[in-house]
């Protein structure tokens, strides 16, 4: 089975050249490092310690193979269920048969390195005998390194005296993620005008010069982007950014490539025409000089077409019945059209009863209040309806501006102001002590009826905002600034790129005590995992209270962690249980250790579950399939603080591994 003229149809026992990796390799489409080719291997230990590595693009999970080929019942070797058979084998007991590991080839460096499942706790003398016997039957053992993928593995290599007295060479996640020179976030494939920024600040100036043609080359991460065709950074951003989710969002491809705006290929396409495509792997910025006319652009623009009317229309709800001041507690389904879904949604999140999780108390401004006091700007029959609104972009900046100067200068009912005085006194004297020690403030946050809908979350476009002073004039003029981000030109460019109805559009805000001290951590997670869409996993980006999760600031990276359930049988009992893995794809570049320890962990997985149950089948009617959840971590505390959840749609494709 050496020659490489062979065909190799299912394994192979020796990989003596870079010919045979080639030939049973895969770049896989579900993996999150970029420039990527990997072979599954196994070591049957009841067999001889046999080595098979696999003809990945036939046999990319262990089992199928063991299944066809390593199942042998004359000799008592049979192959249990996809169930049993991963228990036995991620495990460390008696039933194990089978090592099962990947070999991967990073390309960016030319790093050889071999890999275990995440919650594989293989160690001692048999993790030893296992890496000497793949590294004697490839030809690259002597480059060969072990990456430990997970915070169980990276202890055991910590503790286990025999692999520490071992000579194999051990290579970290954080190397590995600061080895790659290309970062996929949406994939997908777009045209437009190659558009260099060193800096997309938000003045009006460069926002003007951006229009939703230009594939913007960044050289920082911009904290925000107009509606564009394409973004490429010249930094790694993180994955649940504001920036990536919003690019998401759009479905605007996105990625990054270090030190993009100083590649001579990206300087010789300013100014030009291109085509970029970004898949999971690799990517490609050409020059496009057939432009709009050819086959090929009428082609994507009829797909892209297609692909946008099958997606529901944005239903907007609003209704101007006065239910005064209401607590979050209290809200109904029926509520959903007098306070937004963003409102709606935390009174779910309330629902869930967990009791690792605190519900941070509040109440809510509703609709009635906004649409009494915008009649006296008439907005639909003075902007909306006129010629000059929709004639230009410049135009509708110009008279958006001067509505929100008018909106700001304007003044909030003083009985308002009063009633929403004594809402805050009467929550403060009901504050748990969990509250108190975090307590710094209020918040107003926004809560509109065109956010956190399944299709559009208006991710960034409204403003919310603490305040410090429970004074009249800092209640009002917090809620004159949130009224007028509903009319900010980013905001209206937004909704009607969206097709969404102008004239519906309200809004409430949400009064909840601002928790921001003594925090451990922050973080974002999706109840879904975006690289393999199929597997059941949670993608969360954490931070540490020293920086921010949400931020975009170049070189500033969060914890990036992968979190799923593993089963493992309880000898004592004699039953099967449940156990919670990670996957370290890169630490924090703010601390030097996990930010969350593994009670931290336990929470947060319990918490994302329930999540997905509450309100998994409601975003799934709408075309959603996972939500992306904001929370706090409190120092030495056992318990998370949710601050919101939203719908997010994870791209499932049919051809991911």
């Amino acid at each position: 089975m050496g020659n490489t003229k062979t065909k190799i149809e299912t394994h192979i026992n020796k990989i003596s050249n870079i010919h045979i990796w080639n030939q049973i390799s895969k770049q896989p489409e579900s993996s999150f490092y970029s420039q990527t080719q990997v072979v599954k291997l196994i070591i049957d230990l009841k067999d001889n310690d046999s080595i098979y590595f696999l003809q990945t693009n036939k046999y990319f999970y262990h089992f199928f193979f063991c299944q066809d080929f390593l199942s042998f019942p004359k000799r008592n070797l049979v192959v249990p269920d996809n169930r049993i058979f991963n228990r036995n084998n991620y495990n460390n007991g008696p039933e194990r048969r089978f090592i099962l590991g990947t070999l991967c080839y990073y390309l960016d460096k030319k790093l050889w390195v071999f890999e275990l499942m995440a919650g594989d706790p293989l160690e001692g003398e048999l993790f030893v005998k296992s890496f000497n016997i793949i590294k004697k039957n490839v030809f690259f053992g002597s480059e060969l390194k072990y990456h430990p993928k997970s915070f169980l593995h990276q202890n055991i290599i910590k503790t286990d005296e025999i692999i520490q007295k071992s000579d194999i060479k051990i290579i970290t996640s954080n190397e590995i993620y600061g080895s790659m020179e290309y970062q996929s976030l949406t994939l997908g494939t777009t045209y437009g005008i190659l558009k260099i920024l060193e800096k997309v600040e938000q003045n009006e100036e460069i926002e003007q010069s951006i229009t939703p043609e230009h594939i913007l080359v960044t050289g920082e991460i911009p904290v925000d982007i107009p509606p564009v065709a394409g973004l490429i950074t010249s930094t790694f951003q993180a994955p649940l950014s504001h920036v990536a989710l919003l690019s998401a969002n759009r479905n605007t491809p996105n990625m990054a490539l270090k030190n993009a705006i100083d590649k001579d290929f990206i300087q010789s396409l300013n100014g030009k025409f291109v085509k970029l495509v970004v898949t999971r792997q690799e990517f490609q910025v050409i020059e496009f000089p057939d432009g709009k006319q050819s086959k090929e652009y009428l082609d994507w623009e009829q797909k892209m077409e297609r692909k946008k009317s099958r997606i529901p229309k944005i239903e907007v709800l609003f209704s101007d019945e006065n239910i005064g001041l209401i607590q979050l507690q209290n809200l109904q389904e029926i509520h959903l059209a007098m306070v937004g879904h963003k409102a709606y949604t935390l009174n779910g999140l309330k629902a869930i009863n967990l009791p690792k999780k605190i519900d941070v108390p509040g109440f809510v401004i509703p609709f009635y209040f906004y649409l009494q006091f915008s009649q006296q700007f008439d907005i639909e029959n003075s902007i909306l309806k006129s010629q000059e609104f929709e004639q230009s972009p410049e135009n509708r900046r110009k008279m958006l501006k001067e509505l929100q100067e008018k909106i700001k200068k304007s003044h909030i009912d003083s009985q308002l102001i009063e009633s929403i005085k004594e809402k805050i006194s009467e929550i403060e004297k009901e504050f748990e002590e969990t509250i108190k020690n975090h307590f710094d403030g209020f918040i107003f946050r926004s809560s509109t009826n065109v956010e956190d809908l399944p299709g559009f979350t208006g991710n960034g476009l409204f403003e919310s905002l603490p305040i410090k002073s429970i004074s009249d004039e800092e209640i009002e003029k917090t809620m004159l600034e949130i009224y007028s981000s509903l009319w900010s030109f980013k905001t209206i460019e937004e909704l009607k790129l969206f097709q969404i109805d102008l004239s519906k559009i309200s809004m409430a805000i949400i009064v909840q005590p601002f928790l921001s001290k003594n925090m451990k951590a922050n973080g974002v997670a999706l109840t879904g995992n975006p690289y393999k869409p199929a597997y059941p996993s949670f993608f969360v980006n954490i931070q540490s209270s020293k920086g921010s999760v949400t931020d975009s600031k170049s070189n500033v990276n969060p914890e990036q962690i992968f979190i799923f359930e593993n089963s493992r049988k309880n000898e004592t009992e004699n039953k099967d249980e449940k156990v919670i893995c990670q996957e370290v794809v890169s630490t924090s570049s703010l601390v030097d250790s996990p930010i969350l320890n593994s009670n931290d962990i336990s929470n947060l997985n319990s918490l994302l579950k329930a999540i997905n149950w509450k309100f998994g089948g409601l975003y799934y009617k709408h075309g959603c399939n996972s939500a992306e959840v904001e929370f706090l971590v409190p120092n030495d505390e056992d318990f998370i603080f949710v601050v919101q959840s939203r719908p997010f749609q994870i791209e499932m494709n049919e051809n991911l591994n």
